[in-house]
């Protein structure tokens, strides 16, 4: 099989199926691997899901399906897979004029409360302003809030406590935080994105 780099396809891997040990689904609407995970099933491929879930507006992330369509298709696939096949991914953290601190903070806990019995894990990052994505925002008219050290500290402070609602294992994506033990005792693990 060959593979296309979706961001590149000039670059193109080569991949065999029968020495593949584990593949990771990194989606915000994997609708047709939901349809086909019979086939890694059968083949015994194993094989998890970093499944975004964001509330953001269409002109942030066009071509989504509704927010409740998308954890309808969540909650799919951990029935097919398992709750420890599929992690929740709040990602990116994202501030601007429309979606202010108390925006994510009513998502995290709606989200959560509707994946309740399907999610044990969340992931969590912040948006990272390199070049090419100033470039995007500004072509397209959003202005995305500079996010501070000080202020994804409190931002994450506040996730933990909302979290005493969801019991979620939470964990950061590749934050470059120094606040390791500060994130440990709020219920967040300092993770890596994989």
């Amino acid at each position: 099989m060959i593979w296309k780099n979706p961001f590149n396809p000039s670059q193109k891997k080569e991949i065999y199926l029968n020495k593949t040990r584990l593949i990771v689904f990194w989606s915000k609407n994997p609708t047709l691997l939901a349809d086909n995970l019979d086939l890694f099933n059968k083949k015994g491929i194993h094989y998890y899901f970093q499944f975004t879930l964001n509330p953001y507006p269409e002109y942030l992330e066009p071509n989504l399906p509704a927010l409740d369509k998308r954890i309808d298709l969540f909650k799919k696939i951990v029935d097919k897979s398992g709750m420890k096949n599929v992690i929740w991914r709040f990602d990116p953290i994202f501030l601007s004029k429309d979606i202010d601190e108390n925006y994510i903070y009513d998502s995290i806990l709606s989200i959560g409360k509707k994946l309740d019995g399907y999610a044990e894990q969340m992931v969590i990052s912040f948006v990272q302003l390199y070049s090419k994505v100033k470039k995007k925002l500004k072509k397209a008219g959003i202005i995305c809030s500079e996010i501070t050290n000080d202020k994804k500290i409190n931002i994450l402070k506040k996730i933990g406590r909302i979290n005493k609602q969801l019991n979620l294992e939470i964990t950061s994506c590749a934050e470059p935080l120094n606040m390791n033990n500060e994130l440990e005792s709020i219920g967040i693990k300092k993770g890596s994105c994989i």
